[in-house]
């Protein structure tokens, strides 16, 4: 009589498979299970393709800040070029890196060195652009209240005062006594006197800041002549 030679390993596997509960199950299930193990794998190798293009990615933008930061930022700074070619530089630089973590602090020393030759509306420009760089609250602070320095000097107190009311609202809590003295002092400046007390009182009642809160007494007097 012929023997199944062929199913015999297999069987003999499934009856070990059978002696526990796990085992019974995988012995019933053996393609499920296969096919588990393969996707296991296919993670484990994705994730290491990715895990190589994300480093891949973030040498090929350290390289590229490099190459600006010793280009058109160190020429800007040399004055081998305008503003206008620093902006069409880091616009450049921004576009082919995205938002790589570089690319914010690259991003206010750009703006910084605009604003020191008083290209004001040009460093606006950068920061501008760095809304969805700043990926946490000190950047956040950072970014807004270079922004309201650059309005300011840019006459523009309306836009100055909306970057620290936004600040403001979303929380981050830096420096709060300086923030609330110049929301009062931009206020102030723009006829809202309602706003810029209530913003000066504030430092007053909560800044616990003896120099700011002098500041602000001083403003609010300025409201009660």
């Amino acid at each position: 009589m012929a023997t199944d030679n062929t199913a015999a390993p297999n069987r003999g596997i499934d009856d070990i498979l059978e002696q526990t509960e796990m085992g019974a199950f995988i012995a019933k299930n053996k393609v499920l299970m296969i096919g588990v193990v393969v996707a296991a794998l296919a993670g484990v190798v994705g994730f290491g393709v990715w895990n190589w293009m994300h480093s891949k990615r973030n040498i090929q933008a350290e390289t590229a800040i490099y190459e600006y930061g010793q280009g058109s930022l160190k020429s800007f700074s040399e004055k081998k070029i305008d503003g206008a070619a620093l902006l069409s530089g880091f616009q450049n630089l921004e576009k082919n890196i995205g938002n790589a973590n570089g690319l914010f602090p690259i991003g206010i020393e750009t703006a910084a060195q605009l604003s020191e030759v008083g290209q004001f509306e040009n460093a606006i420009i950068v920061l501008n652009s760095l809304n969805s760089a700043a990926s946490n609250p000190y950047q956040k602070f950072v970014l807004a209240t270079n922004l309201s320095v650059a309005y300011e000097n840019a006459g523009n107190n309306e836009k100055a005062l909306e970057s620290l009311e936004s600040l403001v609202k979303s929380n981050v809590g830096f420096m709060e006594a300086k923030v609330y003295l110049d929301l009062g002092r931009l206020a102030l400046s723009l006829g809202q006197t309602d706003k810029a007390r209530s913003n000066l009182q504030w430092v007053i009642d909560k800044g616990n800041d003896a120099e700011m809160t002098l500041l602000a007494k001083l403003y609010l007097s300025q409201l009660d002549q």
